[in-house]
């Protein structure tokens, strides 16, 4: 009979309150993992030799099924119905008197100190599934530009994330 410790992916530890005080992953990082995913026919031997690219099978599930989503040619921020969605939100970030700007400054502060860094809008993309968080995917929006993100859950544990930046 196998073991069930062989099928451990992480542990989430929990203080007693049930906030998420660390996780262990069963494979250690000991690597800036690559920040480039390519197609299998576009990747060379010192691309993953050097860690300058991955394929989307290397991804965790939650982050296959995000790439899986957003991948395509035709997933874009920019639609007919507003072409320049994308450059909106940008000078929107950049205009002192713009939404996304004075939102994000409104909220840099709101647990003490002034972070304008760490401070970002999450807007939710898709339709709810039925699981927490329910709505799977998320455009975060931050001094930097935009985001898309996968938030996975398995309960009883706070959920998990995963962050593709797609280039246009």
């Amino acid at each position: 009979m196998e073991s069930w410790l062989k099928h451990v992916k992480d542990v989430d530890i929990l203080a007693s309150d049930n906030r998420l005080t660390d996780k262990v992953l069963i494979d250690p990082v000991t690597i800036d993992p690559p920040l480039f995913i390519a197609k299998t026919d576009d990747i060379s031997m010192d691309d993953i030799a050097f860690h300058h690219k991955t394929v989307a099978e290397n991804l965790t599930p939650a982050c296959q099924q995000l790439y899986a989503n957003i991948s395509g040619k035709q997933f874009t921020l920019n639609t007919q119905a507003f072409p320049q969605f994308e450059q909106a939100i940008n000078e929107s970030i950049n205009d002192v008197n713009g939404w996304c700007y004075q939102t994000l400054k409104a909220k840099s502060n709101e647990f003490g100190s002034d972070e304008p860094e760490e401070t970002y809008l999450r807007i939710t993309m898709g339709v709810n599934q039925g699981e927490s968080p329910g709505i799977p995917f998320v455009m975060e929006i931050c001094q930097m530009g935009i985001t898309l993100l996968s938030t996975t859950t398995v309960m009883p544990m706070p959920s998990s994330e995963c962050c593709l930046v797609k280039s246009p």
